[in-house]
Formats: structure tokens, sequence, C-alpha cells
């Protein structure tokens, strides 16, 4: 019996390292990015398509409302620092789009922004 409980034991510290080895080696290959939302459109206007094209900014087309209208997403490429971000943050707010963010991005899903700040601690200085 108590060889049993022993067995078991060992078992069991051994699986629960590897457990943490995993989640170790998943957290420092997580990839997080920033990018600048400049706004959420239902019909999007012919300049902010012109001001895109002159920054070669993503635009993206989800579905967001609850009767089923499309919005339209315009962000900026992905930067891998917050501090990156936030130098063109302040050129896209000079050029009139005061309402633009940085938005957070885990392994290419939105995350909150402080979360994705402290995790980008670990890659940029």
């Amino acid at each position: 019996m108590y060889k049993l409980v022993f067995l078991y034991y060992i078992l069991s510290t051994i699986f629960a390292s590897a457990s943490i080895v995993e989640r170790q080696k998943s957290i420092e290959t997580d990839t997080v990015n920033f990018s600048i939302r400049i706004g959420t459109y239902n019909n999007l206007p012919d300049s902010v398509l012109l001001f895109a094209e002159e920054f070669g900014l993503k635009i993206l087309t989800t579905k967001t409302c609850s009767n089923g209208n499309n919005a339209t997403k315009v962000n900026t490429k992905y930067y891998a620092c917050y501090t990156e971000a936030e130098k063109v943050l302040i050129l896209i707010q000079s050029k009139g789009y005061k309402n633009a963010f940085i938005v957070g991005f885990i392994n290419n899903k939105r995350v909150k922004i402080e979360h994705a700040k402290q995790k980008s601690k670990l890659y940029c200085k």
C-alpha cells in the first residue's frame, strides 16, 4: 500500500513539473503586439481610406453590431513594443484622429492593454 502511495506521489510530482515547464514555455513564446485603432465606422469615410492608404493601415471588417451590420475597424500594422506604438499614436493624433488609441494583442488575440504592456516588458526596454 505504501509503495503504491509513494509511486503515485512520484508520478504526480513528475507530471506537475512537466506541466509547469510547458506553461513557462508558453509564456516565453507568447507574441505580444500593439496596434493603433484609428476608428470604427459603419460607413467608412473616404478621408479615412486616403489616410489608410497613405500610412499603410489595415482595414478590418467585422460583425460587431447586434443587428448584424458590419462595422469597419481601421488599425495600423502591429508594433512589437508599446513605446513604438506610442510614437505612431502621437503622429496619428496630430493628423486629426484625436480619438485614436492603442490596442494590445497576445498571439493575435485582443487583450486588455495593461496585460499586453506587462507582457511586453519582457521583450522591450
